[in-house]
């Protein structure tokens, strides 16, 4: 089984970088992530693939059966995608059947879902196409499926493979990644019937993240299902609609790809018309922001749009609305 995603774009470059330190640090498997330039997170486990061309014209998120595609035809295996925007706090290798086909429901679905062109399925039956294990065979069905079914501007060009799986799923033998593996939440479950934006506190208030494990209303979760405007919102708020904990895991995982790096300097910059949140989450570095802190607050608040949010303690965090500033460790 082969473990990829997909990142094109600046958004989705940044977006993949929580992706990749979740799974490193849950999982041993290697993850290729085909993208349209680098990605801010190295590691021996991590292939950036950069062969596959994106056509502006489509979507950044059109690609991923192409990638899908392409892995299947250069290696054989079957191909276990996660979207770029979710984080993995299990062994997700481990929970996958060998030689099976997994799909994933949604989990927040209720009543009937239009899969456009007169096609529709129950909620309960709904899978996302967000986490999914396919077999050789099925790929092959999903892709001549798509290829086949013509795009009418129905719910088929907004949830392209998300609509095929859901059409292909009655025909397709697989098993349901919920069902086999009760003790764990994945995906829409968490969300209280309503997206995870910042409002919702059904989300955002039962998740939390400690010491690299994370749970929600006490239950262990393998798969955090972020979507992707709802996680631009998120970092746009500084991650403020969780718990101090939490909020500060998150920042680190999303600290993003031009403002984290290993190295021992500290430097600020300002950038115009940007949002961001960031979080040092390494000990050994929160004397040096905390110095930083203090040097620039006074130039800082000079930047009438912006405003710097420090939290001692071992925790740092910048939300600048309008101006961003940015704290990193350069190489």
């Amino acid at each position: 089984m082969q473990f990829i995603t997909c990142a094109y774009g600046p958004r989705y470059r940044r977006y993949v970088g929580g992706l990749c330190r979740s799974w490193l640090a849950n999982t041993t498997e290697p993850l290729t992530v085909f993208a349209d330039g680098p990605i801010a997170v190295e590691d021996a486990r991590l292939r950036v693939d950069l062969s596959l061309p994106w056509n502006t014209a489509l979507p950044s998120t059109a690609i991923k059966t192409d990638a899908i595609g392409a892995t299947v035809e250069r290696t054989g295996d079957g191909v276990a995608w996660i979207d770029a925007d979710e984080l993995v706090f299990c062994d997700f290798p481990s929970l996958l059947p060998e030689g099976a086909t997994v799909l994933l429901g949604h989990g927040a679905a209720e009543g009937l879902q239009d899969l456009g062109q007169g096609f529709s399925c129950e909620g309960a039956n709904y899978v996302r196409s967000g986490v999914m294990a396919l077999q050789p065979d099925a790929v092959r069905a999903l892709l001549l499926a798509m290829r086949d079914w013509p795009d009418n501007g129905e719910t088929w060009s907004v949830l392209r493979d998300q609509t095929a799986i859901n059409r292909l799923r009655p025909t397709l033998p697989h098993v349901r990644l919920e069902e086999i593996h009760p003790e764990w939440l994945f995906g829409g479950d968490m969300w209280g019937g309503e997206h995870p934006f910042p409002a919702n506190k059904v989300f955002a208030e039962g998740l939390q993240i400690e010491a690299g494990r994370c749970t929600w209303r006490g239950r262990p979760v393998a798969v955090v299902p972020f979507i992707a405007p709802a996680l631009a919102a998120h970092i746009a708020d500084g991650f403020g609609a969780f718990n101090e904990q939490t909020k500060n895991a998150l920042c680190y995982l999303y600290s993003g790809d031009d403002v984290y790096r290993s190295g021992p300097t500290v430097t600020i910059t300002f950038h115009t018309r940007v949002e961001l949140a960031f979080q040092a989450a390494l000990d050994d570095f929160d004397a040096r922001l905390a110095a930083a802190v203090a040097t620039v607050r006074d130039e800082v608040t000079a930047f009438a749009s912006a405003r710097l949010e420090a939290e001692m303690a071992g925790r740092f965090s910048v939300l600048a609305t309008g101006e961003q500033i940015a704290v990193r460790r350069d190489r």
